[in-house]
């Protein structure tokens, strides 16, 4: 993924970033969008997988493109969609006890009992229009599955469900039993970012910036 691809996602996460220093966002909101936000990024990978296989390098890549050809890799994303699914509605589980309050209680020192669904929709859009271009601009019309790999695939979603853990483990119950601060919040969401960033920019190079056939095509559109 390119630089443009890692500010357009760095973007979208600033508008929490913006709303826990300007308009007092609490970490069970920030939680919750970072939740919802995460079975989206689960379904785009299914389009990508499918893609991936039916078009990508494993199978025959540009040619069978050329060709008009490609078997479908619907199986494959089923399967992982359902391993994907019953992990994310696990960290649901727990998300869930930080936005009704059950999971600070008796042990809070931030009397969350709730969360806004406005803010929790704002914040939620902002993250999930950010996923939703970049993968049209860097997937899509940018080619990228000529060059990944459905193991790739199949496992870097996963990573973003570890760091969501990681987050409600340490900044969740962190935040709870010393006392939520705009700081502490404000440092869970930088970190988010940071990590989102990273994960676009070590991304596999742009099929156009190592496909011959690829430049050509393009010459030809242009």
């Amino acid at each position: 993924m390119d630089l443009p691809n890692a500010l357009i996602l760095a973007a979208g996460n600033l508008v929490p970033l913006a709303g826990v220093l300007f308009f007092g966002w609490q970490a069970p909101e920030i939680l919750a969008m970072y939740w919802i936000e995460t079975g989206v990024v689960g379904l785009v990978n299914i389009l990508k997988i499918r893609r991936s296989v039916s078009l990508g390098p494993e199978q025959g890549g540009e040619q069978r493109i050329e060709r008009g050809e490609g078997a479908g890799g619907w199986v494959l994303a089923i399967g992982w969609a359902g391993t994907y699914l019953l992990v994310w509605v696990i960290l649901g589980i727990f998300v869930g006890q930080g936005v009704g309050g059950t999971f600070y209680e008796g042990a809070s020192a931030t009397g969350w009992t709730g969360v806004s669904a406005t803010v929790v929709a704002a914040g939620t859009l902002s993250l999930v229009a950010s996923q939703l271009f970049a993968y049209y601009r860097d997937y899509v019309r940018g080619r990228r599955y000529l060059t990944v790999t459905p193991l790739e695939l199949l496992r870097t979603p996963f990573a973003r469900i570890f760091a969501l853990l990681g987050t409600i483990t340490v900044g969740g119950v962190g935040i709870a039993l010393l006392g939520a601060s705009v700081g502490l919040i404000a440092v869970m969401v930088v970190a988010k970012t940071g990590a989102e960033v990273w994960w676009a920019r070590t991304a596999p190079a742009s099929p156009e910036a190592v496909t011959p056939l690829a430049r050509q095509r393009r010459r030809r559109s242009t």
